[in-house]
């Protein structure tokens, strides 16, 4: 599966994401979990079309890793802040800025940007603790009969952090440098995984 064919894919996903919760959100706008992910579903979609348009147009620098891995990362922290409002009524306020304020500072230096292997290696443990949050509340609301509709959003999830671990433990004892157009099994499986998550 080629580069392209995923960031369209993810982009889908994405897409779908936004329109269904921001229907959802339209008749519920007091569920502010609602609106969170629907902010993540926007991230996620501007953000591959942003790395779309700059593959197609050969643009490199800040905007490309750049804001598009600003508005990745902040995607998973509103999915975050949105499960904590969903079960607890409230969130870590600013979770989804500080996320992306802290990556775009990354992003200022030209060594963090033009290595994939850095800024995998990285933005890789947010992730996971942002995925890692997730599973804790999911995990202590899906063991109670009522939570039960949660297992695929967390089996979903676990999944997913999994995978990024595998990734970074792959990558830590390779000699091989990650390239952004690879193609090798653990980035095509990342992107599936990426995909899956975005689509639950």
């Amino acid at each position: 599966m080629d580069l392209q064919t995923i960031i369209i894919c993810t982009a889908i996903a994405s897409m779908t994401l936004c329109f269904t919760m921001g229907m959802a959100w339209q008749s519920h706008k007091a569920s502010n979990y609602i609106f969170h992910w629907m902010c993540a579903g926007a991230c996620f979609l501007v953000s591959n079309l942003t790395a779309f348009v700059c593959i197609k147009l050969d643009v490199q620098g800040l905007l490309h890793p750049g804001i598009a891995n600003v508005l990745y990362m902040a995607g998973h922290a509103f999915i975050t802040s949105g499960i904590a409002l969903y079960i607890y009524g409230k969130a870590p306020p600013y979770l989804a800025t500080g996320v992306a304020l802290f990556t775009l500072l990354l992003h200022l230096s030209p060594d963090f940007r033009g290595s994939v292997d850095a800024r995998f290696i990285i933005l890789t443990p947010v992730v996971v603790m942002l995925s890692g949050a997730s599973i804790t509340m999911l995990w202590h609301t899906a063991m109670r009969k009522k939570g039960r509709f949660l297992w695929p959003l967390l089996i979903t999830i676990t999944i997913f952090a999994l995978q990024m671990l595998i990734r970074t433990m792959a990558l830590l004892t390779s000699h091989d440098a990650l390239a952004f157009t690879g193609n090798d099994i653990f980035q095509i499986a990342g992107s599936l995984a990426v995909i899956t998550f975005i689509s639950m």
